[in-house]
């Protein structure tokens, strides 16, 4: 199977926000002990309409990553190199959806002259930024190559 990453569409909203929930509440959720609160907090915002904003906001890119035509990851990111969000279907973990999606945040970037990426992790994904070389700090940041 072959991951293919490309822009997101807002027609797309329903489908990555049923992949957010799923992969918030699925794979971060046991990290914080299923707190029905700090999963409830967590998912608020991640609604269609939130979603299609985030889509068309000229300081963000939106991006999806698909097998099969279905969408198994998301990412959202800033142009001066700050990853908002990045996620995988629970079944998609450890399957390299993860990093298809950063590697083509990084290729990106690079092309726009971004010299360095910032990522706040959860503790979930804070084993997946640190393989990818990223650099565990106060404020985080991991320095793009070329």
């Amino acid at each position: 199977m072959h991951t293919i990453i490309q822009p997101s569409n807002p027609k797309q909203a329903k489908e990555i926000a049923i992949l957010l929930q799923k992969s918030i509440t699925e794979l971060c959720g046991p990290d914080y002990d299923n707190n029905k609160t700090i999963v409830s907090d967590w998912l608020e915002n991640k609604t269609e309409a939130n979603i299609v904003k985030w889509i068309k906001n000229n300081d963000t890119y939106a991006i999806s990553a698909f097998l099969e035509n279905k969408i198994v990851g998301f990412g959202l990111f800033t142009i001066n190199g700050k990853i908002l969000l990045l996620y995988v279907l629970p079944k998609f973990k450890g399957k390299y959806i993860g990093k298809s999606l950063y590697l083509y945040i990084e290729k990106l970037l690079l092309h726009k002259g971004v010299k360095r990426v910032i990522a706040y992790s959860t503790i979930t994904a804070k084993p997946f930024y640190l393989k990818i070389g990223f650099k565990q700090f106060k404020n985080p940041m991991r320095p793009l190559h070329k």
